[in-house]
This record gives C-alpha cells, structure tokens and sequence, in this order.
C-alpha cells in the first residue's frame, strides 16, 4: 500500500497488508493530515505484480 497526500507532494506512506483469513488482507495507516489522498494498491503473486488500483479518499 501506498498513499500520497494529492495536494500536499512529498506526504507519502506506505506499508505492507496482513493476512486477515479467507483471502482478505488489512492495512494500517494514519492520516495525520486531511485532505485529498490517492492510496495505491499492488497485489503481488510468486513475485509478479497481477494487480494495481488506486482509490482516492477525502480525508477530514
């Protein structure tokens, strides 16, 4: 996981998910800022990257 402050550049974080069970994974983050942010995700299998998407979140 990857999230970047959209209007703040260089407000970066990012961090590995943890295995919930059953195929879902958790994500920590701290949004010490509000704003607009773009968080990225990368699902990677047996090295290779099989997914990206990014979500875009108003933060208040």
């Amino acid at each position: 996981m990857i999230a970047d402050h959209v209007d703040m550049r260089g407000m970066t974080m990012s961090g590995p998910a943890t295995a919930q069970g059953n195929g879902r994974y958790a994500i920590t983050a701290e949004f010490v800022h509000g704003g607009n942010w773009r968080v990225t995700v990368q699902v990677n299998q047996d090295g290779a990257n099989v997914a990206l998407e990014d979500f875009d979140l108003a933060v208040r």
